[in-house]
């Protein structure tokens, strides 16, 4: 077998543990912006903290304004590099979240406001009872 064949399926082979060895990505804590645009067309701008559990192509977890001012979510899907739920809150908010290297970002829509989210991932931010548990 020539060297540069030889060579080049040695690499291919040695990366293939690493493809599996990917830590997921999605699961955890995120903190970013809310940019809400209300039926009036006022803007107001507001904190968001997503709480993220990523089983296959199930998600589950919460959001809120800060990590102690959290409310569940669900039918929290994963298809495509996307994230998805529904939050049962101001008449019902439908979530689309994109995952991209190192952030979250998407949009939220309802029947009287629309926003935009913007996340990056914020690890040492835990839920009080997780921060109790790790202490």
């Amino acid at each position: 077998m020539p060297l540069r064949l030889t060579a080049g399926l040695f690499i291919f082979l040695s990366s293939l543990p690493c493809l599996h060895a990917q830590p997921d990505a999605v699961s955890g804590t995120w903190f970013g912006e809310f940019l809400v645009t209300g039926a009036d067309n006022r803007v107001t701008h507001d904190t968001a903290v997503l709480v993220v559990d990523r089983n296959g192509s199930t998600v589950t977890g919460s959001i809120g304004r800060t990590i102690d001012q959290q409310t569940g979510f669900r039918g929290g899907g994963f298809d495509a590099g996307r994230i998805s739920f529904h939050l049962d809150v101001a008449g019902g908010l439908d979530f689309t979240l994109t995952v991209q290297p190192g952030k979250l970002t998407g949009t939220a829509r309802g029947a009287n406001m629309k926003a935009e989210i913007n996340l990056r991932p914020a690890p040492g931010l835990l839920p009080k009872e997780a921060l109790t548990k790790e202490i």
